[in-house]
């Protein structure tokens, strides 16, 4: 099926460094049409961490229950609509995020004690 938009080569992309249990950021999609993010998570020093929940721009929530330890990578890819944990694909129930043009403000609240690293890319898309 044919899009009625095009992509950019690059994406665009943000980090967010030495966050704890609960955080809320922001990712602004400079392109003109919406973009399905790529959220990639690396799991720092931490204690029994066992779900992480991402409330997105427009409230709609996506949980993934899982142990999480040090140097776990957790992979939410909305693009193919698959989460991974250290390559290997696992469950996940709710609604992958969706970012409209300009600000898309979101939540991640994981279970448990933990610093990890997010970096969040997401193509720029046209009309």
């Amino acid at each position: 099926m044919l899009e009625p938009f095009f992509y950019t080569i690059t994406n665009q992309s943000a980090s967010y460094l030495a966050k704890t249990a609960t955080f809320s950021e922001e990712f602004t999609n400079l392109g003109t049409a919406d973009s399905e993010p790529v959220l990639y998570f690396i799991f720092g020093t931490g204690t029994s961490v066992s779900a992480i929940t991402i409330t997105n721009p427009d409230t709609t929530t996506m949980t993934i229950t899982t142990s999480l330890v040090i140097n776990d990578i957790l992979i939410v890819n909305a693009r193919t609509k698959v989460v991974t944990k250290n390559g290997t694909e696992i469950d996940y129930s709710g609604v992958f995020p969706n970012f409209r043009v300009g600000s898309n403000p979101f939540t991640v609240t994981i279970t448990g004690t933990v610093l990890v690293d997010v970096t969040c890319t997401a193509s720029k898309n046209y009309l």
